[in-house]
């Protein structure tokens, strides 16, 4: 290995959190990378290989500690690379908002959806960011099955929606009523989500909004046109009316009557086709 910075950048192309695409776009392409063997991801934890017959590390503060014991002082993101028992370079990370990420919570406020913010980022730098964001409940420092545990709880109170992009957001996406990710995100965050935005990332979740609102309008309309109709027509066709107004359908008419409720549900569901999906 010429430097540790080889090592780190090696390790580091292999694995999927949004961090490690972080650095790839940091450090950009490097030839002459040392060939890293046995490449593990650990979930919430990091990334560990076989350079040159040492293992080395790369991950958060907390795998850091756990593994040797030591600590890394830092109110950042911070990603460790470590080798045994020492930390031999660090990484730290500025926290950005998303583009269009204030404007989807202020929008899901507005709906009443109530909005928390789950993530394995220390618990200082996710309170930042909940404060930025004007989100009240907030958990730092979470492991994927945290994530998954938070998940339950909430759907006890009522149905929830889980939206994530990496690989430690996977379990909870798929324990939520509803896991929603995006085409940018790790390839199994989006096996394990119900929905899969592929176009605009967060700012497209009002549209995502606006079409389940479409959707589920036009649901009730179908039912109450169906079940409404029937509750009219069968009568009238087994003769209700026949006695005191001498009114009575022929199979005929009566088969024809019946395939009106069929176009009629099929016409108020293409109305959707007609309602742009305003942003």
């Amino acid at each position: 290995i010429k430097t540790y910075k080889n090592a780190l950048i090696a390790l580091n192309q292999s694995g999927s959190h949004p961090l490690n695409e972080g650095m790839r776009q940091h450090f950009g392409f490097q030839g002459g990378l040392p060939k890293v063997r046995g490449f593990k991801a650990i979930a919430g934890k990091g990334i560990q290989g076989k350079i040159d017959g040492e293992i080395f590390h790369l991950g958060s503060p907390s795998w850091f500690n756990e593994i040797t014991g030591n600590t890394v002082q830092t109110e950042k993101t911070t990603s460790v690379l470590f080798k045994d028992d020492k930390a031999l370079m660090t990484v730290l990370f500025e926290d950005t908002l998303a583009i269009g990420a204030m404007d989807i919570i202020q929008h899901t406020n507005k709906l009443g959806i109530s909005n928390t913010l789950l993530s394995g980022d220390k618990q200082a730098v996710v309170k930042q960011l909940a404060e930025r964001l004007g989100i009240r409940n907030y958990f730092g420092e979470m492991l994927p099955l945290d994530k998954v545990e938070k998940v339950k709880e909430y759907k006890e109170k009522g149905t929830v929606l889980m939206v994530g992009d990496g690989i430690n957001d996977t379990a909870a996406l798929s324990s939520a009523d509803i896991g929603l990710s995006f085409a940018s995100a790790t390839e199994a965050a989006q096996q394990n989500a119900d929905v899969v935005m592929m176009q605009e990332g967060v700012s497209g979740l009002k549209k995502y909004f606006r079409l389940a609102h479409e959707f589920k309008t036009t649901l009730r309309g179908n039912l109450i046109w169906a079940f409404g109709y029937n509750v009219i027509a069968i009568p009238i066709a087994a003769g209700l009316l026949y006695p005191s107004l001498g009114i009575k359908l022929s199979p005929m008419v009566a088969s024809i009557a019946m395939s009106i409720s069929s176009i009629g549900v099929v016409l108020n569901s293409l109305k959707m086709h007609c309602k742009p999906l305003k942003k």
